[in-house]
């Protein structure tokens, strides 16, 4: 970066650091009181019920014995596996989710040792038990069987389920998202200053987790707004001094990021670039995909929001529309149609939302312990299912693909590795890593192979022997890989 492209960013983390410094003095000792019962406030709506005990079996299973999927292991080998200062100032694609970069850096380094998965994702485990955890607590008021089923939804979810325990920031946007939502629509006993604080500080942490959790920043500060545009109306000074804080601490949260790669890092990914030809038709198919993605597959997803917003338009709940209205709205006026574990956070709002008119409707109805043991039976067999089957979701099918690679690779051979396609290479390099194996990645340019062991490479070579052929659908051209053996086995 030139000094010229340098020097523009510090104009502009100097004057966020100013106006940080001197909002955070104005307002020091209110500050100070605030975290004070933020903090009482999550101790006591974080407690982890025998209910988060169960739901927490199949995550940790899979966490444990899933193998990493390409970000994934893109993530670990460049952040988490390395030093602290690379996830703090280095944004590379797939992106740099960092905070949750940091988090599993830490793991890693301390776990590490144990040659696990969970050791890197340990921190999105977390992240989901205790997004659970709060919703049963502050929104669902520790009913059992309604916490149930949220659970059992949850794992419906193709979203949830699939990146619940990823190492990735996915659920630690979610559990972001649950927090923000509290200070929308919860936390009744919180003046509004305090609600609008704790929003702020949700999105700013989901903010650095990835910048992608804007989509989920605009819809909570709109439903805030419009929830509570009276104090908002009477306290300008004090509302907009909250928001420029939380704009300020954003900032010089990615100023490494900034002075070291600058801000096309961030923006030039292709992923947030616009369309060109932004297409009703493949628009309204790709909101349709996104919303049986990380609500609920197939019509379920439909039918699910169509009976939320019924209640809320029944209640007079209008902002509750802005969580799905917003997020649209943004993709039309920046022309972008982002993957759609982007949308994992609003999904869970959704997820949410319907619980709490499913609430409001059945209110004080007591239920005998048959339904609760019939829901918990169900929550059962739907942890079982989804875990039996989590290689037929799209998101997990890495870990099927490396499966197939380590069952023709034995530790007493010699591993080669010879022009892997990306979307295997940082596969296997994690995994070995991981593990404590050694991949030797020979040149590509090579023409003498070694005499022995196994090569694992995307080039077909007919002369050797093809222990195995993987050919990744999605990418029919590129996402071949071939195992072959150098040696025949000893007989």
């Amino acid at each position: 970066m030139s000094f010229q492209l340098r020097l523009e960013y510090i104009t502009l983390i100097i004057p966020a650091f100013i106006l940080w410094c001197a909002l955070i003095y104005r307002w020091r000792y209110w500050i100070h009181s605030y975290f004070g019962s933020h903090l009482a406030f999550l101790s006591r709506s974080l407690r982890f019920s025998p209910i988060i005990g169960l739901m927490a079996i199949p995550i940790v299973w899979l966490g444990a014995t899933h193998h990493f999927e390409f970000d994934e292991a893109r993530t670990f080998m460049s952040f988490s596996s390395r030093s602290l200062i690379r996830a703090i100032a280095f944004y590379p694609s797939p992106n740099n989710h960092v905070l949750h970069s940091i988090l599993s850096n830490i793991t890693w380094h301390l776990l590490g040792w144990t040659r696990s998965e969970l050791s890197v994702r340990l921190t999105a485990i977390l992240f989901s038990l205790m997004t659970a955890a709060f919703v049963s607590h502050v929104f669902l008021k520790g009913n059992r069987l309604l916490t149930l089923l949220f659970i059992t939804t949850l794992f419906l979810s193709n979203s949830f389920f699939s990146l619940s325990f990823q190492a990735r920031s996915y659920s630690m946007q979610s559990f972001f998202a649950v927090v923000g939502l509290s200070a929308v629509m919860g936390m009744s006993d919180t003046a509004p200053s305090r609600r609008l604080a704790t929003l702020v500080l949700s999105c700013i942490l989901g903010t650095y987790s990835s910048p992608a959790f804007l989509y989920t920043v605009f819809p909570l500060l709109a439903m805030f707004l419009v929830r509570h545009l009276n104090w908002v109306a009477s306290h300008k000074k004090q509302a907009v001094s909250t928001v420029l804080a939380g704009i300020a601490s954003v900032i010089l949260l990615y100023s490494p990021i900034l002075l070291v790669e600058s801000v096309k890092a961030v923006t030039s990914n292709k992923y947030v670039q616009p369309y060109v030809y932004f297409m009703i038709p493949d628009f309204k198919q790709h909101c349709s995909g996104v919303l049986r993605w990380v609500v609920l597959p197939g019509a379920a997803g439909f039918l699910f929001l169509a009976l939320t917003l019924a209640h809320a338009l029944a209640r007079k709940y209008f902002y509750w529309f802005l969580a799905v209205l917003c997020p649209v709205l943004m993709m039309v006026v920046l022309r972008q149609m982002p993957d759609a574990r982007v949308f994992q956070p609003v999904g869970v709002i959704i997820l949410l939302l319907g619980f709490i008119s499913l609430a409001e409707r059945i209110g004080t109805i007591p239920f005998k312990p048959w339904v609760t043991a019939l829901s918990l039976a169900v929550l059962a067999a739907t942890a079982v299912y989804r875990t039996l089957t989590a290689n037929e979701i799209r998101n997990l099918t890495g870990a099927h693909t490396y499966r197939r690679i380590e069952k023709h690779l034995p530790r007493e051979s010699a591993v080669y590795m010879l022009e892997v396609q990306w979307l295997y290479n940082d596969l296997l390099l994690a995994f070995a890593k991981v593990k404590g194996r050694k991949y030797v990645q020979l040149p590509d340019t090579t023409s003498c192979l070694p005499a022995r062991g196994m090569l694992v490479t995307s080039r077909r070579l007919p002369n050797l022997t093809c222990a195995d052929s993987i050919l990744n659908k999605t990418y029919a051209k590129t996402g071949a890989l071939y195992v072959y053996e150098l040696q025949p086995p000893t007989r």
